[in-house]
């Protein structure tokens, strides 16, 4: 039984790589096809080629040996015999080009910005530093409950009320949009959420909350329930690499804001009217 279990969970891993990588090569190799040498080309459906090059391109370093290359082929081949299917039934309305766009967008902004922040560097002294200022952070646990709402509107309606003495579970309840409203976490320490988030977190204490705050399921609210500390002391070498993120990410938001700004200044903006 544990064989088949974990047979199956090697398929689905490996399903899950096969349709990762044909997501990756549609960027890289769509409409890419001119000059093709016909001796390099290993499959071909109409005028849309899958060549030997691309496969190996397909397959990164780190998966050789653990993917089947007929694998890859296959599904490559089946999605461009869908995809033909597909428009010639005319499923690309504009929404989903609209969509395909977008979708676009954030991938090349995503190799851009990997590109632009590779090369910034953590000191030992700014890891020193953060730890001294930040090293009570390392030694508690905290527990949060959380209002989360879709209108930024909403949200300063809701912190409003508190900071007027309303009552936060009792706003929670009424408000916030996840399913379990304002449900309260179970203790925990550092490493565990967004390393920007868990600084501010962390450096509350019982009972206070934040300001509304942008997260990916909405516009947050949190509180500290209760926070306890539970260590006597810990070493700069033990949470080394999770200071060195934190500390990468400050200066990654940093840039990116000096970036956006000057980017303002060369392309056209109108500015939102909110």
């Amino acid at each position: 039984m544990a064989d088949k279990q974990r047979n199956k969970l090697y398929y689905l891993v490996g399903a899950v790589v096969v349709v990762a990588l044909i997501i990756v090569a549609y960027f890289l190799f769509f409409n890419k096809k001119a000059g093709v040498n016909s001796k390099d080309v290993i499959v071909r459906v109409g005028d849309e080629v899958l060549t030997k090059s691309d496969l190996q391109a397909m397959i990164p370093p780190s998966y050789a040996g653990q993917i089947d290359p007929r694998q890859v082929i296959n599904a490559w081949l089946q999605t461009e015999l869908l995809y033909k299917d597909a428009i010639k039934n005319g499923i690309m309305t504009d929404s989903l080009k609209k969509a395909l766009k977008d979708i676009e967008k954030q991938y090349v902004v995503r190799l851009y910005l990997q590109k632009l922040m590779a090369n910034i560097a953590v000191t030992d002294q700014e890891i020193q530093d953060y730890f001294t200022k930040h090293k009570d952070n390392f030694l508690s646990e905290i527990k949060i409950s959380r209002i989360v709402v879709s209108d930024p509107a909403v949200a300063q309606q809701v912190y409003n009320q508190l900071r007027a003495g309303g009552d936060f579970q009792k706003l929670a309840s009424q408000y916030s949009i996840e399913q379990n409203k304002g449900q309260i976490t179970p203790y925990f320490g550092m490493g565990n959420l967004d390393p920007s988030l868990e600084e501010v977190l962390f450096s509350m204490q019982s009972g206070e909350y934040t300001e509304p705050m942008s997260t990916g399921d909405g516009i947050s609210i949190i509180k500290v329930v209760d926070k306890r500390r539970v260590k006597k002391d810990v070493s700069l070498d033990f949470v080394r690499p999770y200071i060195r993120q934190i500390l990468q990410l400050q200066k990654t938001q940093t840039r990116l804001q000096v970036l956006v700004d000057s980017l303002k200044k060369v392309y056209k903006v109108q500015e939102p009217a909110l």
